[in-house]
């Protein structure tokens, strides 16, 4: 099948909010709070793509050797500010640290799951991408870098200037609704009842767009592309309604606080990023919040 599936059997799991490249902490908060056995999942902006390859392969590897002492899997869903390189093509590829595609389905396990041939205990859709509501700095700040560039180094080719260009922004941010993915996920027999994404539905907690107005009085097309995000999410809200789904609950991140209300018997969490708290909470039947 096309959709990505992950399993895992006798581990607990966990949802994060964003963190930004902030991966120094991810093994002292992971070992302060005595986390073994699990799944996390992170909930998109991550911070993948500002750094050339070579950065990440310093560090993934040294977070990889921890958590596999803790028997911890960590999956990165995509955010707005990451390129989509890194989860399409799952770049960050190893035993205990993944970035994974949109659609792809994690299904949480129980050893009699497997001996019995029955479903999981539980299955989460991953779908990221978001909105950057300053992006028309950062692609001002992008374009000042390239002249400077073009200035220090008046013959480079097109070529070296992209090889060498600082990146802060990437145009193919936005999520976007895949029905065939979903009817693939359907079909399969996945029943979703957890949802993690970067961003949300339109009915949920930010209800308006105070706080990015000076933004949308400088980028004409914000304000339309911030409602086909959250439009887009509310879409995969109604398909998985739709096709009876048991939706029990959905997490995100992507607007910089904690919150939680309920839709129609749905559960519905935000979670704060990480330059304001570390925010994780428990998917399953009896979760848990974990906020510093």
């Amino acid at each position: 099948m096309s959709v990505k599936t992950y399993n895992f059997y006798n581990k607990r799991a966990y949802v994060v909010g964003d963190i930004h490249g902030h991966f120094d902490v991810i093994k002292n908060k992971i070992k302060t709070y005595k986390i073994t056995d699990s799944v996390i999942i992170f909930a998109g902006d991550i911070g993948l793509g500002f750094e050339k390859p070579e950065h990440y392969k310093q560090i993934f590897p040294k977070i990889n050797k921890a958590m596999k002492l803790r028997n911890v899997t960590l999956l990165f869903v995509r955010g707005n500010h990451d390129s989509k390189i890194y989860f399409e093509n799952e770049l960050i590829n190893y035993s205990n640290i993944k970035s994974i595609p949109d659609y792809s389905v994690v299904n949480i396990h129980q050893d009699w799951d497997y001996e019995m041939k029955e479903p999981p205990k539980f299955s989460i859709l991953c779908v990221g991408g978001g909105v950057s509501i300053d992006r028309q700095h950062r692609l001002d700040v992008e374009m000042a870098f390239v002249i400077n560039y073009k200035f220090y180094h008046p013959n480079a080719s097109q070529e070296d200037i992209e090889a060498n260009r600082k990146r802060y922004y990437w145009s193919d941010e936005l999520p976007f609704y895949d029905v065939d993915k979903l009817d693939e996920i359907t079909k399969e027999g996945y029943n979703i009842e957890y949802v993690v994404s970067h961003t949300a539905p339109n009915f949920c907690y930010p209800h308006d767009k105070r706080g990015i107005e000076k933004w949308m009085l400088v980028d004409e097309n914000l304000e339309k592309d911030v409602d086909y995000e959250r439009n887009t999410m509310t879409s995969i809200y109604n398909y998985l309604i739709n096709h009876k789904h048991i939706l029990t609950g959905w997490y995100y991140g992507h607007f910089h606080s904690h919150y939680n209300a309920y839709y129609n018997n749905v559960s519905f969490t935000l979670l704060d990023s990480e330059h304001h708290k570390w925010d994780m909470v428990e998917i399953g039947y009896k979760p848990m919040e974990i906020t510093v």
